[in-house]
Parts: C-alpha cells; sequence; structure tokens
C-alpha cells in the first residue's frame, strides 16, 4: 500500500530533525546526593576534529571548573561520558525536543541526573562563606545559581549539619538580599564593587547580626569525607567532586 504524501513527508521531517540534534552547548544540572540538598553541576561540550565530541565540567558550589571529561559518545539520543580524574561516569537519554537529558550519574552511588539547556550564569554564581556570631560563631554558606525563573539560592550551616535550605534571593544594583521563610530570617547587604563580598546584616526573630559573606573559600572548611569515589594522587584536590550524606536538621538558631 502506497504511503500517502503528507505521511510520507512527516515521516522523513522526523527522521531529519531526529539526526539534526545537536548536543554540543552548555547544559545544566543538579545532583541530589540528600533529602534537602543540592549540588549544581555545569556540563560544556563542544565539537572536537573528527567529528568527536569534546567536554569538562564545574562544580558550582563547590566553586570547582574544568573538570576533565575523559570519555564522552553520542550516539542519538544516547549520551554518555566519563571522568577518571573523579571516577564518575553518566549515561542518559536526550529528549526528542533537545530540551533536556535524563539519566544517572554513578560515583560510587547512582543518582538520578538531568541536565538542561543552560542559562548565562551571573557574576554572583557561586557559594558565598560567611561567620555568624550570634553568641557562639556559626559557618554559614550561600549557593546562588542562575536559573530560567532567576536567582536560585540555598543556605547550608555546616556546624549544625544542615545544608539546602531554601532561601529566595533578590538583586537590585549593589543590594542584595535573602529571606529564608522556614525559620523567618533575612539577610540584607551590598555588593562590593569588585564582587569579592557582601556586607550587611542578618536578622532573625529581632535580632539584628553583623554577616559578611565572601566568595567560596572564606571561611574554613571541614575535610571532605574519604571515599572511594574520591581520586587519588596524582589527582589535585581541586578536581574532587564530592557530597556529604549529612542528616538535614533544623536550622535552630534563634528559631521564632
Amino acid at each position: 500500500m502506497r504511503m500517502p504524501a503528507l505521511f510520507t513527508i512527516l515521516a522523513v521531517a522526523t527522521v531529519l530533525a531526529a539526526h539534526a540534534q545537536d548536543i554540543t552547548g552548555d547544559w545544566q544540572g543538579k545532583l541530589k546526593p540528600a533529602p534537602g540538598s543540592e549540588l549544581h553541576l555545569m556540563l560544556h561540550i563542544s565539537h572536537a576534529k573528527g567529528g568527536s565530541l569534546n567536554a569538562s565540567m564545574d562544580s558550582v558550589d563547590q566553586s570547582t571548573t574544568g573538570i576533565p571529561i575523559t570519555t564522552i559518545a553520542f550516539q542519538n539520543p544516547k549520551l554518555t561520558f566519563a571522568s577518571d580524574g573523579i571516577h564518575g561516569k553518566y549515561e542518559g537519554t536526550l529528549k526528542t525536543d533537545g530540551s533536556a537529558i535524563e539519566g544517572t550519574w554513578t560515583q560510587g552511588d547512582s543518582l538520578p541526573l538531568t541536565w538542561v539547556r543552560a542559562v548565562q550564569p551571573s557574576d554572583l554564581d557561586g557559594a558565598w562563606e560567611g561567620l555568624l556570631d550570634v553568641g557562639q560563631k556559626l559557618r554559614l554558606i550561600l549557593h546562588l545559581t542562575t536559573t530560567k525563573d532567576g536567582l536560585g539560592a540555598t543556605l547550608d550551616s555546616p556546624d549544625q549539619g544542615a545544608s539546602g535550605i531554601a532561601a529566595v534571593a533578590k538583586r537590585e544594583g549593589s543590594a542584595f538580599s535573602f529571606k529564608i521563610a522556614m525559620i523567618g530570617a533575612e539577610f540584607e547587604g551590598t555588593i562590593a564593587k569588585d564582587n569579592s563580598r557582601m556586607e550587611g546584616t542578618f536578622s532573625q526573630a529581632g535580632g539584628h547580626f553583623p554577616l559578611t559573606l565572601k566568595r567560596g573559600g572564606a571561611s574554613p572548611k571541614p575535610e571532605p569525607p574519604k571515599r572511594p569515589q574520591n581520586p587519588a594522587q596524582p589527582y589535585p584536590t581541586a578536581r574532587r567532586i564530592y557530597y556529604t550524606r549529612m542528616p538535614l536538621r533544623a536550622f535552630n538558631f534563634r528559631r521564632r
């Protein structure tokens, strides 16, 4: 039976569209190693000579960029890649509309990881660290990531074992603020001209405390756990992607 012309055209168009899928570009994803915890990642894929692909990965919250992807292959719609330096690998499937890659990241454990086309990051993206003195000194780490919906934010309190606390961030010129509804807290401050710090006031339940947030690495960090997925020497520490399985407890200083 002869196929009607219209359906023939549609079938050919579908095949051509599938072959036209391009995996190159910048992708962003969220790895969730524990409930309430997120690790923001960036994947950069480009064409290489001979029709092959090159790639590297960033771990935004760990201020680690340019992690080499050792091998990468795309056989539409399947994408696979591996990074020997951090003993990690990914297997996923590109959606038919090319908007996302859904799959699994394996680095000791296997976790779901979906990549979506990346939004251009802002100059505030990354981890910001500060020391809050509320009678006891508490380290705070604010994670900022630009998304299609605006500036996304989460807060960690390592000394209390709390991470991934949802926050709402806002920027207007040099003024920056974030609010955390679950604990009735907020921060209002000013961004330095060189974007190296944000100085302001952290408020909660009638208390007001000075707080300066600096680019990641400004305050001491606990030693990362030694896990099989961490690379052995001679791989540099900066290339490690690690995630801590901390129980998420209440962020409880001056709870309202």
